[in-house]
């Protein structure tokens, strides 16, 4: 991503020695990382100051394709309430982590259930899945927990709603309570989101990005990005960028070829030459 973001800063000083007869606007945000939180921020401010782009590019990591869609996501807390008591006298009491497994076990079977529902062929896994992360509960061998709390995710199709999976999970939630009586519960919040994005296409700014990068083909990415923020706007948006997520992301060491910068380079120069 910084990457991009250096070849982007390259291009507004070029665009500054010789400005194009069109506009060029950067926009530049924080915290990606942890659910996209910076553009969400940033959005009230930013969407009257966008006005009607051409089109928008968001510089992730796609070895240079155009990458038409990615899956949006949902993060969730599930807290899993029982009854504390003593150990030896464990089956008079509702143990949360019991409660926990049986909701965690509903996942299991959610998931098989969306494997079978919408699929996108563009991608390694074609369906919306749903992911535990952590777990934890209990404080002493000795004592019957009472609380549990599970943080999971759900990584959906863009034509797949993600109110649709919620009911899902929560419909598993009630089911995981009751299978213990009124002395248990299963409260599910979630904590953050991002849009999935999903471009035609026959979008005219496909063709055009295909043209700037010198590809007949589009792809798509596994991994989340900001691109759905924008595409909510209404505004065509792709996804183009130095790097390939699976070899060079998220890694001690990671980095970018030279190569890949420029081509990137390469981009950012015909991009300002169609706006003379």
């Amino acid at each position: 991503m910084k990457g991009f973001l250096a070849a982007a800063l390259a291009l507004a000083e070029q665009a500054g020695k010789d400005p194009p007869a069109a506009p060029l606007t950067f926009v530049i945000s924080y915290d990606e990382e942890v659910g996209c939180v910076g553009i969400r921020q940033m959005m009230p401010a930013l969407e009257p100051l966008l006005g009607r782009p051409r089109g928008v590019i968001v510089g992730e990591p796609t070895s240079m394709q155009v990458a038409t869609g990615h899956k949006g996501k949902v993060a969730l807390d599930v807290t899993c309430h029982g009854q504390s008591g003593h150990s030896a006298l464990a089956p008079e009491f509702v143990n949360a982590i019991h409660v926990a497994a049986t909701f965690v076990t509903g996942m299991r079977a959610l998931q098989n259930r969306l494997a079978q529902g919408p699929k996108d062929s563009a991608y390694s896994i074609p369906y919306s899945t749903v992911h535990v992360g952590r777990i934890e509960g209990g404080r002493a061998l000795n004592i019957v927990p009472d609380l549990a709390r599970i943080a999971m995710e759900f990584r959906h199709l863009a034509s797949q709603p993600a109110s649709e999976i919620v009911d899902m999970i929560r419909s598993q939630g009630r089911q995981a309570g009751a299978a213990f009586g009124d002395s248990a519960a299963v409260r599910i919040e979630e904590t953050n989101a991002y849009f999935g994005l999903e471009v035609a296409q026959d979008d005219p700014l496909v063709l055009w990005a295909l043209d700037l990068v010198g590809r007949s083909r589009t792809t798509k990415v596994a991994f989340g990005t900001e691109a759905g923020f924008f595409d909510q706007l209404g505004l065509s948006t792709v996804v183009i960028g130095p790097g390939n997520m699976a070899t060079d992301g998220h890694k001690p060491d990671e980095g970018l070829a030279l190569s890949e910068l420029a081509a990137c380079d390469a981009m950012m120069t015909r991009l300002l030459a169609g706006l003379r």
